[in-house]
């Protein structure tokens, strides 16, 4: 059972789109519950887990760490709130960064590149 000490089963059903902690990877959820305690701040979940059939019908290729339970991406509307997440989720051990006008996304697959950050 995948278990989280900052999220709740809730804000996994109110993503885009809906899906549970239960589809998440704990390893992925503690270095999570990590970033979150030393940003400090907190964090609103928009997308998690995606089904490769969702990805698809959105057009993307379906080879998304969304689709291995390792992927989120969080509410960040402002510069602050940005560093603070980025910041603390590099100390982490984070090393799968992206970053648009209101979110950031966190991811930890180790199928996909290393060491990356990028613009959305």
């Amino acid at each position: 059972m995948v278990a989280s000490r900052y999220f709740r089963k809730e804000e996994f059903k109110n993503a885009t789109s809906s899906c549970s902690l239960q589809d998440m990877k704990q390893d992925f959820m503690l270095m999570l519950d990590k970033t979150r305690e030393m940003a400090n701040i907190p964090f609103q979940i928009t997308s998690a887990y995606r089904t490769i059939e969702h990805e698809k019908k959105q057009g993307r290729s379906g080879n998304s760490a969304h689709t291995e339970g390792c992927a989120v991406d969080i509410k960040a509307i402002d510069g602050r709130t940005k560093w603070l997440i980025i910041n603390s989720a590099i100390k982490c051990g984070f090393n799968r960064i992206g970053f648009a006008k209101g979110f950031i996304h966190l991811d930890s697959s180790k199928k996909l590149d290393q060491n990356v950050i990028w613009e959305y």
